[in-house]
């Protein structure tokens, strides 16, 4: 009787051990799916940002190519202008007396 009374705490304990090993498990398993979801979030985050930043890299890009325009457009008027009163000078009889 002792001998089987022996055995059914051992099996008893067989169990506890099992469910215990079991839920132990499955604590780790939530845990591993926790850090999955963690650096699928970073992730996507990262991707955010670098698509943040692309954009913005874009729009640089883009006011910089228009503030050259301007100024490759403010350059060529103010040529103009320096041509055209080069020519009126030219043809100015006062000046043609001071470049003999």
């Amino acid at each position: 009787a002792l001998a089987k009374e022996a055995d059914l705490k051992l099996q008893g304990h067989a169990e506890e051990a099992k469910v215990a090993h079991q839920a132990a498990l499955d604590a780790l398993a939530r845990e591993k799916e926790a850090e999955v979801q963690e650096a699928k979030r970073l992730h996507e985050d990262a991707q955010a940002e670098s698509a943040r930043l692309a954009a913005e890299q874009r729009a640089d890009a883009a006011r910089h190519t228009e503030t050259h325009a301007e100024h490759a457009a403010a350059a060529q008027d103010a040529l103009a202008e320096l041509k055209a009163k080069h020519e009126a000078d030219l043809g100015d009889p006062r000046n043609l007396m001071q470049q003999h």
